[in-house]
């Protein structure tokens, strides 16, 4: 299994320099070498939300099977493994279910709150500010 393992990232890296798409290399590597997908993917060094979408759309995986393979194997953060299960197309409410169970059912994903623009403020000892 080593010997197969080097040869095959060998090849992964051979075609990724010579120009080859990602997806068409994890696809190669899991029909010729018999690697796993997630294998595939990893001899590739793609990054997170890349290797989400060609595990999603190439080999039919989960958005908590990828989820688990970006946190447990790739090692990324909460915040990359959302963005990418995202960006590789998977439904808003199915990665957040997603994010609940592998991260934690405390998960909650970073929200922007604007704050509203203060004309001027009246502050009774210190006066009258205006523009904050």
């Amino acid at each position: 299994k080593q010997n197969v393992t080097a040869v095959a990232q060998e090849a992964a890296k051979f075609f990724q320099d010579v120009g080859a798409q990602s997806a068409d290399i994890a696809k190669g590597l899991v029909n010729t070498f018999g690697s796993t997908a997630e294998d595939a993917v990893k001899y590739l060094n793609l990054g997170a939300t890349e290797a989400a979408a060609i595990l999603k759309n190439t080999f039919g995986r989960s958005a908590e099977q990828v989820g688990k393979y970006l946190k447990d194997v790739g090692g990324y953060t909460d915040s990359a493994v959302n963005t990418a299960l995202s960006g590789a197309g998977y439904a808003a409410g199915e990665v957040k279910d997603v994010m609940g169970t592998i991260f934690g059912g405390s998960w909650l994903p970073h929200v922007d709150i604007p704050l509203p623009h203060i004309d001027h403020v009246d502050v009774p000892l210190i006066g009258h500010i205006d523009d904050y």
